[in-house]
């Protein structure tokens, strides 16, 4: 099984989409989950209402705050503006990578998205929803499972004199910070099935599926996402929706099996000011995770298998390239400089 994660968004081009925070999964010669791929392509809008075109968020699997994620850029972009430099009417930052681990059973990254969403304050073209959004990927190797777990946090600034006055070009609802939606997009090849908090679909001999803890009790909104004419473009859409908290999260696990292979058990305990994620599989394995609650992102751990806990890393792992390899900075290494999970 195969992650590629789009963290940041492409900058000094003219033919980028909007795509920051997206993930694909492959797994023996399928996509378990990929973006809608197209060039000027149309495919359905929010909920499956009017037609967007495949640069849009929406055709990608993202995070979105009313139907829409990172900031516009208005001209040349994206592009480092430097530290005290006048950033005029653009994003108030790029996204940001807090926290990245490389280990041989698991790769974890956390990236904040707060700033990248939102464009300067009274700016024409700012999105005024998000005020805090992060996004955590949690890679387990042996049970090739995909943990994701979104931060979220809305903002009422839609309802500042600014954003009801001419000077706002864009067209959102007025909310408070707990009214504004907040969704999880993701795509399946062909047309998925659900059962309680689980979406699958078959991909040939693959089944690829889906697993939501939170919110407790998912409620998934499913549709083709095939316009007229660009019949060749569509995949099938899920959206899952988040509204009534000012911050609320999204736990999701993705994973793939082999036709006729036995289910992943995936389980989540709240303990206050954390989560417990326990998943087990008959020949996979399990894994315990922890992870704190919170608008940022701090501490937890991961047991894979019954071994001790391993904290995730609360920095940026370093790597560097050589000749030969790329090779990443490792707490802990053999006599010959290769690295190993622990002593």
């Amino acid at each position: 099984m195969q992650v590629h994660l789009q963290l940041g968004t492409p900058g000094g081009v003219e033919h980028r989409h909007w795509d920051a925070g997206s993930f694909q999964v492959w797994r023996k010669g399928r996509f378990l989950t990929r973006e809608t791929a197209g060039y000027s392509d149309q495919i359905a809008g929010f909920m499956n209402v009017g037609s967007v075109d495949t640069e849009h968020p929406l055709a990608h699997n993202t995070l979105l705050f009313e139907a829409w994620n990172s900031g516009r850029w208005v001209g040349r972009g994206p592009h480092v503006i430097p530290p005290g430099d006048d950033r005029g009417e653009q994003p108030r930052a790029l996204p940001e990578v807090r926290r990245l681990q490389h280990e041989a059973q698991f790769g974890y990254i956390a990236v904040d998205y707060s700033n990248a969403y939102r464009n300067m304050p009274e700016s024409r073209v700012d999105w005024p929803y998000a005020d805090k959004a992060w996004r955590e990927f949690l890679f387990i190797r042996p049970l090739q499972a995909l943990l994701i777990l979104d931060r979220t946090r809305g903002s009422a600034d839609s309802q500042l004199p600014w954003y009801n006055g001419g000077g706002w070009l864009l067209d959102g609802p007025h909310v408070t910070a707990d009214q504004v939606r907040r969704t999880f997009v993701m795509h399946f090849e062909t047309a998925p099935t659900t059962n309680a908090n689980r979406v699958a679909a078959t991909l040939g001999t693959q089944t690829s599926e889906l697993i939501t803890l939170l919110p407790t009790l998912p409620s998934f909104r499913i549709f083709n996402e095939d316009r007229t004419g660009d019949e060749e473009a569509g995949q099938h859409r899920v959206e899952l929706d988040q509204i009534g908290a000012t911050d609320a999260y999204f736990l999701n696990i993705i994973t793939g099996y082999d036709s006729g292979e036995a289910a992943l058990v995936a389980n989540l305990v709240d303990n206050g000011a954390s989560w417990t994620i326990t998943l087990s599989h008959p020949l996979r394995g399990n894994a315990s995770i922890v992870l704190n609650k919170g608008m940022s992102s701090v501490g937890g751990s991961i047991s894979i298998d019954g071994s001790e806990a391993v904290p995730l890393r609360e920095s940026v792992q370093a790597i560097s390239v050589t000749s030969e390899r790329p090779v990443w900075e490792a707490t802990y290494l053999f006599r010959d400089g290769f690295e190993t999970a622990a002593p």
